[in-house]
């Protein structure tokens, strides 16, 4: 599998838990996150605190720009 190849050092999960994950898909696409861009939480924000009725998502959530404004007012900072 291409895709485990190039991803294996910094995927973050086992080689059978990525198979097991893709079983049965004809295309797999990973999305390798630039470090410079990720966003510690300096405090604890339970998701049902900015959206009512939130539900957990499987493996990951979309943030819109609206969303994403949102959780920057609640004190989140910039990681150096």
């Amino acid at each position: 599998m291409d895709a485990w190849k190039q991803t294996k050092d910094s995927a973050g999960i086992s080689r059978k838990a990525f198979v097991a994950y893709f079983k049965g898909a004809s295309k797999a696409y990973c999305i390798e996150v630039d470090p410079g861009s990720i966003v510690r939480v300096n405090d604890h924000v339970h998701p049902t605190d900015l959206e009512a009725g939130f539900s957990i998502p499987q493996s990951f959530r979309y943030l819109n720009d609206s969303y994403f404004r949102l959780l920057l007012k609640h004190n989140l900072e910039l990681a150096i």
